[in-house]
């Protein structure tokens, strides 16, 4: 039986409320390389958290550990699950602000 705390089931429905976003302008870096950048480090979170998630973290390799510390394990997996989906709403965000940017030209 695998059991996960509610700290982790509330850690994992936490949302990051706002990121600050740049007023795209002449001086600036273009709305299109901000668009590129962010959009490549948006595929290498989403490539990070598909690995994670294929990644062996099973009760079999804690069967020598001290009972609580698979249930520990998983939720700490779930706390870095829940980061890489902070950085992806955050990338989300600037290729958003960027895209709105570019359309409004």
């Amino acid at each position: 039986m695998i059991r996960i705390s509610i700290t982790c089931i509330n850690y994992l429905n936490f949302a990051m409320t706002s990121t600050t976003l740049p007023k795209i302008n002449l001086n600036g870096t273009s709305a299109q390389s901000l668009a590129s950048e962010y959009n490549d480090v948006l595929h290498m979170l989403k490539t990070a958290k598909h690995f994670l998630s294929k990644a062996t973290c099973h009760g079999r390799d804690f069967q020598c550990n001290d009972p609580d510390d698979f249930n520990q394990a998983l939720f700490e997996r779930a706390e870095v699950a829940a980061k890489i989906d902070d950085g992806i709403d955050f990338c989300e965000a600037w290729i958003n602000n960027a895209s709105e940017a570019m359309t409004n030209v």
